[in-house]
């Protein structure tokens, strides 16, 4: 296919020449979203395209919309675009109050048809819109309307977006905290988790090991900052272990940096603990995420909502799970057969909050149970584990949402025990025949 991927400014183009001859004919608009611009490329019903035409962002939207609303004037006109953040939002909003219809491209599909379109893999500007015109006119575009205002979603979506951000800091700070204490204190960690609040409580308020074990009242402190969750046992081997400890002697300045470090933890988990709590309270207040909520709680429940929308309008809970990139693929040739894994394509917040929620429900029954097995079964890998019960969650959150049932933990394995209750039949059956 030749074709000219040179782009031309919106004030060079004429309305009248760029349809001179095809009166009546529909047009699909490709466009290729970027931070500063815009590149639209008109496909014609008999497969011809138009140059690009670029559109700068923000100053020249308004006038790249009338252009299109004058182009579909008296013909069938489609807006087609890749979901690219946040980028294009002003420009759908625009079509939209324009009565243009808009319909979203996947990006992945995009970058696979690249090659297919003209016989190199390349990519740009001028080409992406190009083909994502093409997808378009053929069929693998779907309608991607601008949202209605829902004041209750939109409350979600900022609780979610100040949370998300807030637990990415307080991941980032333990980071920091989990390298100093291998070099100063390593051995704390076989007695509290990382992400407990009494480790960094303790790291802000004393700054060294040596400081904690010098200090009368420290076993008291424990004691009210773990709120009866530490054991007396294990407040000794707290304090042993900071009078034992073999690690790095902890310096002024490495005090003060530490301290530092704990001290924006708990500043984090405070504000996260915060924005959950509304979260919470939104996804209560809506009859599906309340549902869904008894599954993966309810600051996960609107997450998911936000990321991939309701569970119950997909057709079946595979689709659920394809959305949230958690179906199998695998990539096997003649002889080989390559690993099954998941896809992870879609949201990778929704699949991180649902990881979260995993781990929550491997410590209740019977899910610890089925868990061990499976650990013991993959020789000790606990990510395989996590991955399917994740999976099991997604399938029980469509059914929830889609038949208006409540969450069972026990039907996660419905399917499994049917078929050792089938097996368990026909070896009945076996045994009833050669007697």
């Amino acid at each position: 296919m030749a074709q000219s991927y040179s782009a031309r400014t919106l004030s060079s183009v004429n309305i009248a020449s760029l349809a001179q001859g095809r009166d009546g004919q529909a047009v699909v608009i490709g466009v290729d979203v970027s931070k500063a611009e815009l590149r639209l490329v008109p496909r014609w019903a008999d497969g011809e395209f138009a140059r690009p035409v670029r559109v700068r962002q923000p100053s020249e939207i308004g006038q790249g919309v009338g252009l299109l609303r004058e182009l579909g004037r008296d013909r069938e006109l489609i807006v087609a675009i890749e979901p690219t953040g946040r980028y294009g939002d002003v420009f759908r909003q625009a079509c939209h109050r324009a009565g243009i219809t808009v319909h979203r491209v996947s990006a992945k599909v995009s970058h696979d048809y690249a090659e297919v379109f003209d016989g190199v893999p390349s990519q740009h500007d001028g080409k992406d819109a190009a083909l994502i015109a093409e997808l378009a006119a053929i069929g693998k575009s779907r309608p991607w309307p601008w949202p209605e205002p829902d004041g209750w979603e939109q409350r979600l979506s900022v609780c979610a977006a100040l949370g998300d951000a807030y637990q990415r800091q307080r991941i980032a700070w333990m980071n920091r905290i989990e390298a100093w204490l291998a070099a100063h204190w390593p051995e704390v960690q076989e007695h509290l988790w990382l992400t407990s609040a009494t480790l960094p409580r303790i790291l802000a308020r004393y700054g060294s090991p040596r400081a904690l074990a010098a200090d009368p009242q420290a076993a008291v402190r424990l004691q009210q900052w773990g709120r009866g969750l530490l054991s007396p046992d294990r407040i000794e081997k707290i304090l042993r272990s900071a009078r034992e400890t073999v690690g790095v002697e902890v310096m002024r300045e490495e005090a003060m940096r530490v301290r530092r470090y704990a001290i924006e933890v708990l500043r984090a988990r405070l504000r996260l603990r915060r924005y959950k709590s509304q979260m919470a309270r939104l996804a209560r207040a809506h009859p599906v995420t309340s549902r869904m909520a008894k599954a993966v709680g309810p600051a996960t429940a609107g997450v998911l909502w936000l990321e991939a929308g309701d569970p119950g309008k997909y057709s079946c809970g595979r689709a659920y799970l394809k959305a949230l990139g958690l179906n199998l693929v695998e990539r096997s040739s003649g002889a080989y057969q390559g690993p099954q894994r998941i896809s992870k394509r879609g949201s990778s917040r929704a699949r991180r909050w649902l990881h979260f929620a995993a781990m929550r429900i491997v410590m209740e029954e019977p899910v610890n149970r089925w868990y061990a097995a499976k650990i013991a079964r993959d020789g000790g890998i606990k990510k395989k584990g996590l991955t399917a019960i994740m999976r099991k969650l997604a399938l029980a959150l469509h059914r929830v949402a889609k038949d208006d049932v409540e969450f069972e933990p026990n039907r996660l394995f419905a399917g499994r025990r049917r078929r050792r209750r089938s097996q368990a039949t026909a070896g009945q059956e076996d045994s009833r025949q050669e007697v």
